[in-house]
């Protein structure tokens, strides 16, 4: 549980310190910010336990997760959106 707790935790400051970032310096989403993408592969593999149905179905999940996270900030929060870099 104390694992549990220190990953619940240190999210939490990571979303904080991202919230601070858009909503402070820049004032619209940017998202050449975080450059997470290079590991999507081995996440998924890892996630799906290196089995072809997990990783399928993981594929699909961070894929819905990565188009809402960036569709969906946009249009509930209102914040503008900058396509290329800072």
């Amino acid at each position: 549980m104390p694992v549990l707790r220190a990953m619940l935790i240190s999210g939490a400051l990571a979303g904080l310190a991202g919230d601070v970032e858009v909503l402070s310096v820049h004032y619209q989403f940017v998202s050449s910010v975080s450059a997470v993408n290079d590991f999507d592969g081995l996440i998924v593999a890892f996630a799906g336990h290196i089995h072809p149905a997990g990783v399928l179905l993981f594929s699909f999940l961070i894929g819905g997760l990565r188009a809402g996270a960036i569709v969906g900030l946009q249009i509930r929060s209102s914040i503008l959106r900058k396509l290329g870099g800072r």
